[in-house]
């Protein structure tokens, strides 16, 4: 890696072991690492481990309803939160 500027790793739970197991993963891992010497600044870049929701509309239905899918997208935005930019890191 020599004088990198770092890279990034990431973890998925391909065997479907859980959410609880992934996060055990991560810790081990970040563990593990932060005593090599070789790593400096090892830390997740990530947030805070939060639920994740994935969200698939019935299109055909909600058009059927007469459900506009801009009305969806719009309350589904204004009920959970505001547009994503990106993740900021202070001090990282």
């Amino acid at each position: 890696l020599g004088t990198a500027n770092g890279f990034d790793l990431q973890l998925v739970d391909r065997g479907g072991n859980g959410h609880d197991a992934l996060v055990a993963a991560r810790n081990q891992l970040l563990g593990m690492a932060s005593q090599d010497p070789r790593l400096v600044g090892v830390r997740p870049n990530g947030l805070n481990d939060t639920p994740q929701f994935n969200i698939n509309i019935d299109q055909e239905k909600a058009s059927a309803l007469g459900v506009n899918l801009a009305d969806i997208n719009r309350t589904l935005a204004a009920a959970w939160g505001s547009s994503y930019v990106n993740d900021f890191i202070e001090n990282g």
